[in-house]
């Protein structure tokens, strides 16, 4: 009886590091791909000034394609973010038993 109990105890921990670690995924893949997203803005700023650049001729179109070869690699780092992100809340999904719409973030710490 003693030794069910403990395996019982023992999975009970163990489910609850499993859905910590899940929710914990899903907060970084969220934050990742709003850094990524971020990012990506950002260089698609630095593309439409390389081509007006280019266009008024104060920069070369070498400058536009390596502008653009930047916001193209931000736009793949993107996709792969929200792929991960997809495959995290999945797999949270899975333990918990139930699918989250919105995952409260951890509070900060007030000073």
């Amino acid at each position: 009886m003693k030794q069910a109990e403990a395996t019982f105890g023992q999975a009970a921990q163990d489910l609850i590091v499993r859905v910590a670690q899940a929710y914990f995924d899903v907060l970084a893949a969220q934050d990742t791909l709003a850094l990524v997203q971020a990012q990506k803005a950002a260089i698609s700023e630095q593309l439409a000034q390389a081509k007006r650049n280019f266009e008024v001729g104060t920069a070369t179109i070498t400058d536009t394609h390596e502008a653009q070869a930047r916001f193209d690699l931000s736009a793949a780092q993107e996709i792969a973010a929200q792929s991960d992100l997809e495959t995290k809340r999945r797999t949270l999904q899975q333990i918990a038993g139930k699918e989250y719409a919105v995952l409260r973030p951890l509070r900060r710490k007030s000073s």
